[in-house]
């Protein structure tokens, strides 16, 4: 999955800042798609909560971590959430390998 840090925009992001508005109320007020000084100490709060590396980058780690604490909250109609999540993910590991594969030659 790629990195996501401050200036990182999509769809990712947008997932991202809706986890965190659940997670941190108090730090993300909008979910823009855009990485911003915002959504970086909101990510900063939740990897210290989280006792992980405090960088403000979404890694493998913090995306793990993320999901671990936002599992709970789901319920049975948000499955449905769950594997939107889990195909944007699948989608975007696929368009990134395509990508290094036509980089490549």
């Amino acid at each position: 999955m790629a990195l996501l840090e401050l200036n990182s925009k999509g769809p990712m992001v947008k997932i991202l800042q809706s986890y965190l508005k659940v997670l941190k109320p108090d730090l993300v007020e909008t979910i823009s798609g855009e990485f911003d000084e915002a959504t970086e100490s909101a990510v900063e709060s939740f990897q210290e909560d989280a006792n992980i590396t405090v960088d403000g980058k979404v890694d493998e780690t913090t995306w793990a971590a993320l999901v671990e604490r936002f599992e709970p909250i789901w319920n049975q109609g948000d499955r449905e959430f769950k594997q939107l999540l889990e195909n944007v993910i699948a989608a975007q590991t696929l368009a990134e390998s395509a990508k290094t594969a036509a980089e490549t030659g």
